[in-house]
């Protein structure tokens, strides 16, 4: 696949109303759009998505595809079995790229076996928030109060495929503690804070 992406708007990235298979999904839906130069184009269940997402469970493609029906990323519904074909009609108006997007490298799905769909999703939530562009500060520092309400993962989850991803060398984690600067509240007390960990993702570990 080499260096190729798609653009994703953060707005898809960013729907809790998505599963992390979804995003998946749209992943290798975006790319297919560009590969077809049309937002309508045909895919093969077993060649397009089974064997490039490792799922083996019709039941389950066919949940996200309604899924991504009912939010209208995709306007018609999608009828594919095993054996079959479908066309997609992908909603220009959602999921083409406007002025806030994130790259996100098709490479990643060759490391679904390693890190699942969550991993995949957390680290392309990760990156939504970095700015390439500016050479300090490459990492997100979201709470994970926020991660969780803008992916739908719950804190255990999250912590869950954050040490997968760490583990597989795709992000890197610097954690916080509490820490103080020695100020003291109205009863005397010493004020503590809690600052959000740093998240970097290592790209050069996808591509």
């Amino acid at each position: 696949m080499g260096k190729q992406y798609v653009q994703m708007p953060n707005s898809i990235i960013r729907n809790p109303e998505l599963s992390s298979l979804d995003f998946a999904i749209l992943i290798k839906l975006k790319t297919l759009q560009y590969i077809n130069g049309s937002n309508e184009f045909v895919i093969s269940s077993k060649e397009h998505i089974k064997d490039q997402l490792h799922i083996n469970d019709n039941r389950t493609i066919k949940k996200s595809f309604d899924n991504l029906n009912r939010n209208q990323y995709i306007l018609e519904p999608v009828k594919i079995d095993s054996h079959s074909k479908g066309k997609i009609f992908l909603n220009e108006q959602l999921v083409k790229s406007k002025n806030k997007f994130t790259h996100v490298y098709v490479d990643i799905l060759k490391h679904i076996p390693r890190i699942g769909f969550n991993g995949v999703r957390l680290l392309f939530y990760y990156e939504s928030y970095i700015n390439r562009k500016i050479t300090l500060n490459q990492f997100c520092y979201t709470g994970i109060a926020t991660i969780s309400r803008e992916t739908g993962l719950n804190s255990k989850t999250i912590i869950k495929y954050n040490g997968i991803l760490k583990k597989e060398k795709l992000l890197s984690i610097e954690k916080h503690e509490l820490g103080t600067d020695y100020r003291y509240d109205e009863n005397d007390k010493i004020i503590f804070s809690k600052y959000n960990n740093h998240y970097s993702v290592r790209l050069e570990n996808i591509l």
